[in-house]
């Protein structure tokens, strides 16, 4: 399968969304009655049980059931469609000319004076006027959609309000996230260019320096060198904006005005000087002219020659990065709030802005390919060397002032552009709250312009003009037929323009979209409503329909891409299979366009409106997806992080805003999603611990070449094979013991700083540990890789503690269990992405292992950015901090009511009992007979967890899927981890069901049983090749066992176990233990299979074995139990419904919770 199916992955989760949001409009009145009883919940729960285990099933499915459905329609909720008051819009002082000069000025940049060049040379070569063409064609129609949304309703961030009107929230920050994307990639891309130009001015000094100076040594990734000037370009700017600078329409007139005369100057130069002849290129052409020059590796390649040398995919393959030059037009669409006819002037200026710009892009490309031959063009300064070609050099200043005037215009139209959409986003909870603020003397979003010019400067410092333009053309294609889309369900839908006096301002609540399954007159005969409406206006029917068909459509067009994209030579030869596919797709495609066609349009009178409807927006959805699919997987991979690294700060826009007043009233949603949200992000440091953990073992090979080559260039002689693998087996091994260095550390940070503030403050040394390994192959230091191991693991070893403690102590008594086990489901996500990110495709390759280890840097900024949102833990506030209010007003917010009585009285209880005991230490938990036998008990949970075997699989899982017989061990490997993941998803619903003792004792005994298996089939497996088929079997079904109880229950089961005071000091212990097992397993696995072989799997079984009747015995059940019940469990006195005792071993069997019923 070609590399250009990746993309339908997207595309196709685009379509099942828009198809499948009927399943979350139905109505949940059935289950809001389970919450009628407010905060009596909690309680009711914990009784039901313990009485009825079976109910309680029934109830939970129920809560499953409300809760996954509450937050489908969270994601899909729309806004009424409603312009703002004339008295709320900011000063209007943009007329058609001035929105002209904006879009022209902002369009009319690198892409004319660079990327011509570029696309000339290399993908097209004359026949580049089609590439602009055809993006122009695309544009066209696109630009049209884009006109309708600024006759309809002038907001900042149009075509994400509009995706917001139409096709829910999800749709609308992705539309909104990739605009953000592309105005700070072109911000960058643009200041990146200027530097260039003004450098190639004065001599190339300036590259010079940079280069021998700061020269970066990673190809294929980062630039040559920093360009800390383009640096300084865009932080100036943007210092000028948070001051209160406003964009000078003027100068922007005028910049305009020369670009355009030199752009002029530069085609009728062309059409002068030119050759035809430069248009119908030979090979002979090619020798003669690589012949008579002393610089051949300047020439581009000669591909066929003639008019079209790349053929019809180097035509596709360049319109789908010209659309990085066509970037603009849109921006006018962001200024409606400034325009003084915004309903006229926008779609106007629109259409006459990309006429321009085709018109000069066509002429440019024209002009240069006639002056040059395609393979001579020089791809950074085309222009200036054009006309050194034809002699005239004294043109080449002039092309000169013309770019910077052009650069100038494009640069401030982009950095003026992007914070009106953030701010947009934020107000409606997208991104961060904080970036909605207005500062109250500049009248500023400070936040907004800051995070934009912040990350546009660190793109434009560290990225290729080159590599920035792909990345933004596929973006904006995406937003584009976002576009397109919302124009086509809009138009059908009933009461989208909204009048003031009916309505008020745009709130984002829940509305109905057009799929509720309301019924109405005419409902029985939907086949004939296919056909023949019953009424002139559009209905709730008649936008089901709409919507229905039009989501059909793209999954079709999709389709009907994919297949033109892969096989189009084999389709127009007349393949017979592939030809009467395309032919079906198409007779479908006719019959639901024209489904659509016959549904009534709404009315409403607007000043433009987009023609020809449905056709239109079809074909400009096909085009965009058709272009889409010409992008390489890279890019397509960093399209999908980028989308993946918004969708946190989505959520957390949500969770930083100001808590809702009604705190009685506060829906399921809201309760349990913000404090999920909150475990999620402390979850980031489990995420840590499991990506620092897989992280090591793909790049092996390559790391023990690095030590290689380091250690013979310092000491110039060969090191010896035995100090190789002691450098190596140290550098796996010094992460365990750093590990236990900081689990040891805990109490020192918690007790004092808080457990949020603990976790902030300890990403110091994680952004420290990234940044020793990050840059160790740079400098050729050893020294730094193992050290910045060791600083990594300190990290890891102190989140150990921090994460399951935090998470334990914010979440309520009845999902405690469950939310626990988000650290486990971190660290399997963590090692996941350890071995996605590890291949050879992606990073695990000589040049980028580096960045494989430096990533920990990236979750760590995201985690520092993230915890100020989050509340600190308000135990700890009150026992601790003795601050009753503060405690008081967290738990009110987590709990989403005000009643928070029973837990302040719970944790005033334990605060009572801690004060008449003295400060608990390490050595004390084993001396004072009411702790040892929780800690010991501690220690044997972590002890089962760690020498069960896993890490076996986890360290050294590629090694035995190879001797196991594989011939990709890698990709079995990364099966692992994917078993990993869903299985600790699987026990996140079960904790609360089955309990933690009841799956631990599951867990063990399957893991001993599939030990066995292991051992078998490998001893086996050169007798029967089948063998190896049931070697991987048992090791996906053994990590499953391990992430159903022994993973993540440890980890959570033990902040369980001890009350506030010797809490910290308890998890030091058991993370200790934890690490120190973890550390023996590592360094003796190699030595102990060098002479068991499989054989080593007998002493796993063994202690699983002893494990699990450990945990029969002496292991309690803490679901559903407050910390002072599990501390009499422990004892031996477990309170139960009449106040009666139980025996102790009975207690740990089958331990409930209990409610008082003598009221």
């Amino acid at each position: 399968m070609s590399i250009r199916t990746l993309p339908v992955y997207s595309l196709v989760v685009f379509s099942v969304f828009v198809l499948s949001e009927h399943l979350c409009e139905r109505s949940i009145d059935d289950a809001d009655d389970l919450w009628v009883l407010g905060p009596v919940w909690h309680l009711e729960c914990d009784w039901l049980c313990s009485k009825d285990p079976i109910g309680a099933a029934s109830i939970m499915s129920r809560m499953l059931h409300q809760y996954v459905r509450q937050f489908g329609q969270k994601l899909i909720h729309k806004r009424p469609l409603e312009p703002r008051q004339e008295s709320e819009r900011t000063t209007a002082h943009l007329n058609t000319l001035d929105l002209v000069a904006v879009g022209v000025g902002s369009t009319l940049g690198a892409g004319v004076y660079i990327l011509t060049g570029e696309l000339a040379k290399a993908r097209a070569g004359p026949a580049t006027v089609i590439c602009f063409l055809v993006a122009a064609l695309s544009c066209v129609m696109s630009s049209l959609c884009f006109a309708e949304f600024g006759a309809r309703v002038p907001r900042s961030g149009t075509a994400y309000l509009y995706s917001y009107v139409t096709m829910g929230q999800l749709c609308a920050f992705i539309t909104g996230w990739n605009l953000i994307l592309s105005y700070v990639i072109a911000t960058a891309s643009v200041a990146r260019a200027w530097s260039y130009i003004f450098d190639n001015l004065i001599g190339n000094h300036i590259s010079q320096v940079l280069k021998e100076s700061f020269s970066l040594n990673m190809p294929y990734f980062l630039a040559k060198y920093p360009d800390f000037f383009a640096l300084g370009l865009v932080l100036l700017v943007t210092g000028l904006q948070v001051l209160g600078v406003r964009e000078l329409t003027l100068v922007n007139k005028v910049f305009t005005g020369i670009n355009i005369l030199v752009l002029s100057f530069i085609i009728l130069s062309g059409f002068i000087k030119g050759d035809v002849h430069n248009w119908k290129l030979t090979e002979q052409d090619y020798a003669l002219d690589t012949s008579g020059s002393t610089d051949t590796s300047s020439f581009g390649p000669l591909g066929s020659g003639g008019f079209v040398p790349f053929d019809f995919e180097g035509i596709l393959h360049g319109a789908a990065t010209c659309f990085y030059a066509f970037l603009g037009f849109d921006f006018i669409a962001t200024r409606g709030e400034e325009a003084l006819n915004p309903q006229r002037s926008i779609p106007i200026s629109i259409m006459i802005t990309l006429f321009i710009c085709f018109l000069a892009y066509f002429g440019v490309s024209a002009a240069l390919t006639l002056m040059v031959p395609y393979y001579q063009i020089h791809r950074d300064s085309p222009f200036p060397q054009a006309f050194l070609h034809v002699g005239w050099d004294p043109a080449r200043y002039v092309v000169a002032v013309g770019t910077l005037c052009a650069l100038t215009s494009s640069f401030l139209g982009t950095m003026f552009t992007t914070p009106p959409v953030i701010r947009a986003m934020a107000e409606d909870r997208l991104l961060f709250w904080g970036l909605a603020q207005i500062h109250a003397r500049t009248r500023t979003p400070i936040t907004a312009i800051m995070s934009a010019g912040n990350l546009a400067g660190v793109m434009a410092l560290l990225f290729e003009f080159r590599d920035l333009v792909d990345f933004v053309s596929i973006g904006t294609l995406s937003v584009y037929s976002l576009v397109a889309f919302s124009v086509l369900v809009l138009r059908y839908q009933r009461d989208q323009n909204l009048s003031k006096k009916d309505k008020t301002e745009m709130k984002p609540e829940v509305e109905g979209s057009p799929l509720d399954s309301v019924p109405e007159a005419g409902n029985s005969n939907i086949l004939k409503s296919l056909w023949f409406s019953t009424s002139t206006t559009p209905t709730r029917k008649s936008g089901q329909i709409v919507y229905g068909c039009a989501s059909l459509l793209v999954l079709l067009l999709i389709i009907l891409s994919l297949i033109l994209a892969q096989w189009p030579r084999r389709v127009f030869s007349g393949d017979p299979v592939l030809t009467t596919v395309a032919v079906l797709l198409l007779l479908l495609i006719t019959g639901v366009t024209v489904i659509i066609w016959r549904q009534p349009q709404d009315p409403s009178p607007l000043y433009f409106k987009v023609p020809a409807l449905p056709v239109l927006p079809l074909v400009s959805i096909f085009l965009n997806i058709y272009l889409m699919m010409q992008m390489t997987s890279g890019t397509w991979a960093q399209f999908g992080v980028w989308n993946v690294i918004g969708l946190p700060a989505s959520v957390l826009g949500d969770v930083s805003a100001p808590a809702p007043c009604a705190l009685p009233s506060a829906s399921l949603t809201d309760r349990v999603l913000q404090a999920l949200l909150q475990g999620s992000i402390a979850t980031i440091g489990s995420f840590q611990f499991g990506y620092n953990t897989g992280v090591i073992n793909a790049p092996e090979a390559i790391i023990k070449d690095f030590l290689n080559y380091a250690l013979e260039e310092w000491s110039e002689t060969p090191p010896s094979s035995m100090l190789l693998t002691f450098l190596w087996s140290l550098s796996v091994a010094i992460f365990s013991v750093g590990g236990m260095i900081g689990s040891f550390s805990i109490g020192l940070f918690v007790n004092r700083f808080g457990r949020r503030n603990s976790m902030l403050i300890v990403n110091l040394l994680a952004i420290a540990g990234g940044c020793l390994m990050g840059f160790c192959k740079i400098a050729e230091s050893v020294e730094m890789l193992i050290v910045g191991r060791l600083v990594i693991g300190v990290f890891c070893g102190l989140c150990t503690g921090f994460v399951p403690m935090y998470i334990e102590e914010i979440s309520p008594t009845t999902l405690r269990g469950a939310f626990g086990t988000l650290n486990q489901l971190g660290i399997v996500i963590g090692i996941l992405v350890a071995q996605i990110f590890g291949l050879k495709v992606i990073l695990g390759t000589k040049d980028l292992w580096p960045l494989l280890l430096g990533f920990t840097i990236v979750p760590a900024i995201i985690q520092c950015a993230a915890l100020p949102f989050c509340p600190e833990s308000p135990r700890f506030l009150l026992i601790n901090r003795r601050e009753e209010e503060k405690a008081k007003e967290v738990l009110q917010r987590l709990r989403g009511t005000k009643d928070v009585a029973q837990d302040i009285q719970e944790m005033k209880d334990e605060s009572a009992r801690m004060s008449q005991e003295k400060q608990v230490t390490v050595l004390e938990l084993f001396r004072a007979p009411n702790y040892r036998k929780p800690i010991v008990v501690s220690i044997m949970l972590q002890l089962s967890q760690q020498l069960s075997g896993i890490n076996t699989v986890i360290y050294y899982s590629t090694g035995i899927f190879k001797d196991a017989g594989v011939q990709e061990p890698v990709y079995a490997t990364i099966s692992t981890g994917v078993v990993n993941t869903i299985f600790t998803v699987v026990s996140l619903f079960l904790v609360e069901r089955a309990g933690r003792r009841t799956l631990h004792l599951t867990g063990l005994g399957g893991m001993a049983f599939c030990s066995i298996l292991i051992m078998i089939s490998l001893l086996l497996k050169t007798d029967y090749s089948w063998m190896s088929f049931v070697c991987i079997v048992a090791i996906l079904v053994f990590v499953a066992f391990f992430e159903i109880g022994p993973g993540p229950i440890p980890w959570f089961i033990v902040a369980e176990f001890f009350s506030q005071g010797p809490r910290p000091a308890a998890m030091a212990v058991a993370g200790c233990s934890n690490w120190t097992s973890n550390f023996l397993v590592g360094l003796s696995f190699p030595l102990a299979t060098l002479y068991l072989g499989a054989y080593i799997f007998i002493f796993f079984t063994l202690f699983l074995i002893i494990f699990w009747v450990f945990t029969f015995f002496k292991v309690p059940e803490t679901r559903g139990r407050t910390f002072e019940e599990i501390t009499r469990a422990f004892e031996g006195k477990v309170q139960t419904g009449i106040c009666g005792e139980e025996d102790p071993i009975t207690e740990m069997n089958s331990i409930q919770p209990t409610m008082d019923t003598s009221a």
